[in-house]
């Protein structure tokens, strides 16, 4: 529901409890301003987080959303299984990124800036695309499908959990093997770890047995083998401690709704000061 600057206003005036919920950025990050005190709008100011200053009450046309974070994500780790870095982790997820035709969203544009800041423009240059698989938020994932010439690979990059589904070994430094309760053990510890260092983790996992498949769907992801990891960070803004001091100092509860997991939000969250 859209309110004007006057309807914000009598509803304070009126001393009306009310909560404001603002949305932004393509991770569905929600920042939830409850608890405002009423009759208070004369002298009491809440500050945007981040780099505008919003007079209290809140001017929704001049400003309609507020995040925590820059939304600037930024590729920081490209590992293998066992967390060690590895640039064919890099390459793989950069042919994903690079020939899948939907939406690219910021998780895409910090692949293909980073591949290409590793000198990788020559790669996407051997490959050519024949088919994909586009996203869905059931499967969380998304498949290309792409040749070099001389063989045909299914790679794709998605959830931790949705790729582990779907991945029946591993690949580790050349060497293929089968999956076991101990490696996903390990998997989800490296995962979790990179989580609560603040960093948004996505898996990659390819298979070349697909010579034979022309048409390809949802049911071609499946027996893949697990490549690593790409971790990506989303650095809180430098202006965000100082404003959610301000709110608390001004009685305002500050929440945070986001579409991150609980381990990435809570480091965000420690270092803008909320608690």
């Amino acid at each position: 529901m859209a309110i004007t600057f006057g309807e914000l206003k009598q509803y304070i005036s009126r001393r009306i409890p009310i909560s404001i919920c603002f949305r932004d950025g393509y991770y569905d990050d929600y920042i939830l301003i409850s608890d405002i005190p009423t009759g208070k709008y004369d002298d009491l100011y809440v500050y945007g987080i981040g780099t505008v200053d919003v007079e209290f009450p809140l001017d929704v046309y001049k400003r309609p959303a507020v995040t925590l974070t820059e939304d600037r994500i930024v590729l920081e780790k490209y590992l293998d299984i066992n967390g060690h870095e590895e640039p064919r982790i890099l390459k793989h997820a950069f042919l994903n990124a690079y020939f899948q035709t939907g939406l690219k969203g910021n998780i895409d544009e910090a692949i293909i800036k980073r591949a290409l800041e590793n000198g990788m423009k020559e790669v996407a240059e051997r490959y050519k695309k024949i088919d994909e698989i586009p996203f869905d938020f059931s499967r969380r994932r998304l498949s290309v499908v792409v040749t070099d010439g001389t063989k045909k690979q299914l790679i794709t990059k998605g959830a931790v959990e949705e790729i582990l589904n779907i991945c029946t070994m591993v690949d580790y430094k050349g060497q293929v093997s089968p999956i076991t309760k101990e490696i996903k053990e390990n998997i989800e510890k490296i995962s979790r770890k990179l989580n609560e260092d603040g960093l948004r983790v996505v898996a990659i996992c390819q298979k070349n047995d697909i010579e034979k498949i022309e048409n390809f769907n949802l049911l071609d992801e499946k027996n893949m083998v697990l490549l690593g990891f790409i971790g990506f960070l989303d650095p809180p803004k430098e202006s965000a401690k100082e404003s959610i001091s301000k709110l608390n100092n001004a009685g305002i509860r500050v929440m945070v709704l986001t579409g991150d997991n609980a381990e990435v939000t809570r480091c965000v969250c420690n270092k803008v000061g909320i608690n």
